[in-house]
């Protein structure tokens, strides 16, 4: 299961997911977000210069000084950076760092760096210009040109005197202060830096309201870099709020829905209806932090156009409120879609673009886990539902120390790392909160408003939701390519306990769920059911099976799309080495199929199917299947179904009924909290409804009944062959409706012979037809087949009939000497003026092994002549059929 993908899987959008590089100083334009690219924002800078609306903050810089620049960098990619002095129309002033014609990149042997000191021009001035940092993320580049991030600070450089300089977080700087070392002097000890650029939470106990404990938590250039962690009963910032949850794990969870996000981490949760609330225990295999994200399905790219003020730097923003300083972008129009230095949107940076069920994953959506990398598939056309996990989520993320932690209430606007709500300007809304760290596990208790206050929450309604979730990584990481850690003295411990850098490909994922409840899965020894897709009692998607004693599963899946639905089977939840069971109802028939998935992409047709098709409908919106499959097969790419799996719902996706084509799921595919356990050997009373098949054969006669119980077949055909080179056929089946055999030489319905008939108003009616492909079979120009007699009693057609070993029909008929395999199949309508047929509802019956005919070694029998004697043959083959009848309608 991304399945169960494209999925299968999706990444969380917790932190950095996949956020890169932001300027720390001098201050970058907000909204400082950390993965603006070339890829989905516009050039100079991916930010418009007063995206807030309130006027553009430039730090003031003196003309030929030292300035440290600082950035914080949440995945070290490989590659070097850049950075420039830009007019503030975009145009190149200054490069600052070294570079020449064959490489712009500085410090390509050393991807951690997150700082350069750099010398401004002499002589240089400007009102406003913009000093950009570039980074090259190397591993994700095309042949067409880089994949860069950047991020850009609006400056003024002139020949200030040190008491013009402008500090930050309010600080101030002496009248008499020396230009050649001017610093700021800072309101207190939280905040550092010549300008009080950088800001920690705390300093010591006092600065957490004396209600937590002060904690060191980043080396890099991440502020705070000091946070409050709290003490049980208290959370928020500075442990400054109450809260009445003081208990991490309860003793009791019975009351609480559970959902096993992955081996590492799970989820209990409940509505909390009278202080219309959501309340979250979140048990995470880690020592670094933790986050649960959601979303409303169905969500519109436009929902990224948020800050307002900051769309018109997204490419597919709006683009009138682009430049109102008239600005260029470098090189490029800043209309179109290609992104800076060549690379073009189409860039697929760290593997699997577009997750394609994918999916979390393609059909991711199939489950799929989504790339790390910039693949376009985020911040698409406005009217287009957004793609990425991370995309206008809401989020919580904590982490802990013992039993101190701290949880606060995020929002993901894109990959970039999520920011508090209060960054956007809304309200943290959560109303309790507890946590603790024992045994290497993370363990975080919440509560949430279910309404949301402003455009960072959303509504938690009794629906199925996006969500997501992700924890922070450690030595050894994960990075689907390789990164610029690799080689490097930063190896084993860039990534750190709590800092909120990238999870890596693995520590992350994606569901579908309904936190009032949304799978109902029951389960008994030889049965259960599983209800997604739950909007209050209405559940849209339905999984039902039976265990046979005959060593079969019974499937009925049935979900409310005219598209193909899947059942996947895994034994850890994912969705590469998962089986599937993918089919639909189309134009002609319904249609199964046994797949195998060994990637995040649409997993192919096995060579062996070992699923059968009972029965297939689309009715009032809704397409059901029912199938059946042996608990255990000879086929290596089938799992087999004794003991305990998980199952995964996917619903696609387009199909092709022509080569069986699909493509990736259209959401994020369903999968079981629990294990389902299958063990046919405590269902030896439960028998199956199919039967057996019952063959019995000599040289020159057989018969073959289908799904047998107790001898009385479903379905029956009998022959015999004469010494004229005939075949005398007689087939009957339990249905008022068409009936057919068909004659093939490998066991697949395209080019195989088919004689179809049926009784309408007493009459009995016969065609020879050819099957060219999965599509109704037409009838043959030359008929070969010659009805005997046939009748419809209780219910029960049965057609007698003839024909030729061998006829003048090469094109249309198959030679009946040699071996071959027989099919039965059951309709259907049928149209008496045209002879048109409906699709079979079921699949035919396929013989086991093939029935050989040589009418050489019948010279003995003769078939039944001409004239009184064969009359009375013929009146004799009815009484048999008709006693038949009567005695299979008495047992």
């Amino acid at each position: 299961m991304n399945i169960c993908i494209t999925i299968l899987l999706a990444v969380l959008a917790l932190t950095v997911v996949d956020g890169h590089i932001r300027l720390n100083y001098p201050k970058a334009r907000m909204y400082d977000f950390d993965f603006l690219d070339n890829v989905r924002t516009r050039s100079p800078c991916g930010m418009p210069e007063n995206a807030t609306g309130t006027g553009i903050f430039k730090t003031k810089l003196i003309t030929g000084s030292k300035i440290s620049i600082t950035w914080h960098m949440a995945f070290p990619h490989g590659g070097g950076f850049r950075i420039q002095i830009l007019h503030g129309n975009g145009t190149i002033l200054h490069e600052l760092t070294p570079t020449n014609n064959t490489n712009p990149w500085y410090s390509i042997s050393n991807s951690t760096i997150q700082s350069y000191l750099a010398t401004l021009p002499s002589g240089f001035t400007c009102d406003h210009c913009i000093i950009r940092l570039t980074r090259n993320a190397k591993e994700w580049s095309t042949p067409s040109g880089p994949y860069i991030f950047w991020s850009c600070a609006d400056v003024e450089v002139n020949n200030f005197q040190c008491n013009q300089l402008n500090c930050y977080h309010g600080g101030s700087i002496a009248s008499n202060c020396n230009s050649a070392s001017a610093v700021c002097s800072c309101p207190n000890n939280q905040f550092s830096g010549d300008r009080c650029q950088y800001m920690n939470e705390c300093e010591t106990y006092a600065d957490c309201n004396n209600n937590g404990l002060c904690v060191t938590i980043n080396q890099d250039y991440y502020y705070p870099l000091k946070q409050c962690f709290c003490s049980a009963g208290f959370y928020g910032y500075k442990c400054s709020k109450t809260s009445n949850l003081t208990v991490v794990m309860p003793n009791d969870v019975s009351s609480y829905s559970y959902t096993k996000l992955d081996n590492s981490s799970e989820i209990w949760y409940k509505i909390l209806s009278a202080t219309n609330e959501v309340e979250v225990i979140h048990k995470t295999l880690s020592t670094s932090w933790v986050g649960l994200g959601w979303r409303p399905q169905g969500l519109k790219a436009s929902c990224q156009f948020f800050p307002p003020g900051a769309a018109p730097g997204l490419i597919s923003g709006p683009e009138s409120a682009v430049g109102e300083g008239g600005n260029q972008p470098e090189g490029n129009s800043e209309s179109t879609s290609k992104p800076e230095g060549g690379a073009e949107s189409t860039a697929q940076p760290e593997g699997n673009a577009g997750s394609t069920a994918q999916p979390e994953g393609n059909a991711e959506s199939t489950a799929k886990p989504e790339g790390e990398g910039g693949s376009s598939e985020s911040g698409g056309a406005a009217g287009n539902l957004v793609t990425h996990a991370m995309d206008c989520t809401d989020m919580v993320i904590g982490s802990a120390r013992g039993n101190m932690f701290r949880l606060f209430d995020y929002y993901s606007r894109d990959r970039s790392t999520p920011r508090m709500d209060s960054y956007f300007g809304g309200e943290d809304s959560i109303t309790a909160a507890v946590g603790s760290e024992s045994n290497g596990y993370t363990t975080l208790r919440w509560r949430k408003q279910l309404t949301a206050e402003g455009t960072t929450d959303h509504t938690i309604q009794d629906e199925v939701l996006d969500v997501i979730y992700a924890y922070g990584q450690k030595y050894p990481y994960s990075h689907q390519f390789p990164s610029g850690l690799h080689n490097s003295h930063r190896l084993t411990n860039y990534y750190n306990d709590d800092e909120l850098k990238y999870h890596g490909y693995q520590n992350r994922g994606r569901k579908s769920l309904n936190f009032f409840g949304d799978s109902k899965l029951v389960t008994n020894t030889c049965s259960g059911s599983w209800k997604t897709g739950c909007t209050g009692n209405s559940c849209s998607n339905n999984l039902q099976w039976n265990i046979y004693n005959d060593g079969t599963v019974h499937f009925t899946m049935s979900a409310v799309t005219d598209k193909w639905i899947g059942l996947g089977i895994s034994n850890d939840h994912k969705m590469a080495k998962t089986d599937a069971i993918v089919g639909w109802v189309g134009k002609v028939a319904p249609v199964i199929t046994d797949r195998y998935i060994s990637s995040y992409a649409p997993p192919p047709v096995d060579a062996v199917s070992n699923v059968n098709l009972l029965e297939g409908s689309k009715l009032n919106g809704t397409t059901t299947l029912k199938f059946y499959r042996p608990i255990n097969t000879s086929d290596s790419q089938d799992i087999s179904l004794h003991g305990c799996h998980y199952f995964i719902f996917a619903i696609g996706g387009q199909y092709t009924d022509s080569n069986f084509a699909i493509s990736k799921h259209a959401s994020t595919p369903f999968i079981t909290s629990r294990k389902i356990c299958i063990d046919v050997n405590q269902c030896s009373k439960s028998y199956s409804p199919l039967g057996i098949d019952i063959m019995t054969s000599t040289p020159c006669s057989g018969s073959w009944g289908t799904r047998c119980l107790n001898d009385q077949c479903a379905s029956n055909l009998r022959w015999n062959v004469y010494n004229d080179g005939t075949v005398h056929f007689q087939m009957s089946a339990d249905t008022d409706k068409w009936l057919g055999m068909g004659i093939s030489v490998d066991k697949k319905m395209p080019s195989s012979d088919a004689i179809v008939g049926w009784i309408s108003q007493g009459t009995a009616k016969l065609r020879d037809r050819f099957l060219k492909g999965y599509f109704i079979p037409a009838v043959d120009a030359i008929t070969n087949v010659d009805l005997i007699n046939g009748s419809l009693i209780n219910g029960i057609t049965t057609l007698n009939f003839k024909r030729a070993m061998n006829t003048s029909d090469s094109q249309n008929d198959v030679s009946l000497h040699g071996c071959h395999y027989f099919f039965l199949g059951t309709g259907g309508s049928y149209d008496d003026n045209n002879l048109d047929i409906g699709v079979h509802p079921q699949t035919p019956a396929v013989a086991k092994i093939p029935m050989c005919l040589y009418a050489s070694r019948c010279t003995q029998f003769s078939p039944p002549g001409t004239g009184a004697a064969g009359t009375i043959f013929t009146l004799i083959h009815l009484v048999i059929a008709v006693l038949s009848v009567l005695i299979s309608s008495i047992f």
